[in-house]
């Protein structure tokens, strides 16, 4: 009969107890020695970027305790490697595993190599700081590509090495990050729009007619439903006098010459349309945001009138089992539209 073990408030667990036999009892501590290593290594990471402050000197930027940027970096030493096993007789499918593992490791290498601080680098450089935060860029892509090709393989040894370096890339590139200049580049507008007349293609009467609903409505308070009658009453009182002056057709009917009838389609048949003709509404893009996790999210196509948003939130959140995509629903029905 095996006997047990009861572990207490077990990190590995998030601090929830738990039964081991005393076969497993051994790998378990093996487990809880690495993770306490590794939570360590991190507090004395997490304590030096708390007190950390760019500063210029021959050796490149340095915190207030004087230790080099690449000093901190060297606290996390590379794990490439560990972890391998030797090598067995293995069939197809193995081989495509280890591959795939092979390439993970040259990827987070070769992320981790090129995110060596130059003793030459000069914070107050912008073509340095570009090409640092360019590479901080690369460098996270090849992460986030990484972790996706690990999500889908076997627990192993191999597995846990190829972990551990990436969490010392995510380390360097929280280091790095937080020691760069915050990022200055200006943000192109289009303002163009503002110094164009939005009535200057109007006729004269239909620009008096939409200047005459905007102030019944803005300067007399007047409600929209009586807005809407004196714009109506207008028109009716323009379309009488044009009338006086008809044009005989050849059957003997009398119409309104084709400029009269140009100055009649241009004229405001309600506040709605008399506020458009100023067009006086901001120029914004909506955003569809996550209820769950506040991600925001741009629309596909944000130079179409109806903009259209992706079904499901692609965040991708941490949570007990590491790091997923949210995937929690961004649209709802209502009046008969789908939106955010």
């Amino acid at each position: 009969m095996s006997k047990f073990y009861d572990c207490k408030k077990c990190p590995l667990k998030n601090g929830a107890d738990h039964q081991l036999t005393t076969k497993e009892r051994s790998e378990h501590n093996r487990e809880l020695a690495t993770y306490r290593a590794t939570q360590k290594r991190d507090d004395e990471l997490t304590a030096a970027l708390n007190d950390m402050k760019i500063a210029d000197s021959e050796d490149g930027l340095q915190d207030t305790a004087g230790r080099s940027v690449n000093a901190l970096l060297a606290n996390t030493p590379n794990a490439r490697g560990t972890g391998s096993a030797k090598d067995k007789p293995v069939g197809r499918v193995q081989k495509r595993k280890e591959a795939t593992m092979a390439a993970i490791d040259e990827m987070l290498a070769q992320a981790i190599a090129s995110l060596e601080v130059p003793k030459e680098f000069d914070a107050h450089n912008v073509d340095q700081v570009a090409d640092m935060r360019s590479k901080l860029k690369v460098a996270s892509e090849s992460g986030r590509g990484a972790e996706k090709a690990l999500h889908s393989l076997e627990d192993s040894s191999q597995k846990e090495a190829m972990t551990s370096q990436l969490r010392i890339l995510e380390m360097r590139i929280n280091v790095i990050g937080n020691v760069l200049p915050a990022e200055t580049t200006a943000l192109a507008y289009d303002s163009s729009h503002l110094a164009q007349n939005p009535v200057e293609e109007l006729d004269l009467i239909a620009q008096v007619m939409v200047l005459l609903g905007v102030v019944c409505h803005v300067i007399m308070r007047l409600g929209a439903k009586p807005t809407n009658f004196v714009l109506g009453t207008a028109t009716l009182l323009i379309r009488l006098v044009m009338s006086l002056n008809p044009v005989t057709q050849l059957d003997g009917t009398e119409t309104l010459d084709p400029q009269q009838e140009h100055v009649l389609e241009q004229l405001p048949s309600s506040l709605y349309i008399a506020l458009q003709r100023f067009k006086i509404d901001g120029k914004t893009v909506q955003y569809a945001v996550c209820p769950s996790c506040h991600y925001t999210h741009p629309p596909n196509n944000p130079d179409s009138p109806v903009p259209r948003y992706p079904e499901k939130c692609t965040n991708r959140v941490v949570g007990k089992s590491g790091r997923t995509v949210c995937s929690t629903k961004l649209l709802t029905l209502r009046d008969g539209l789908v939106k955010p």
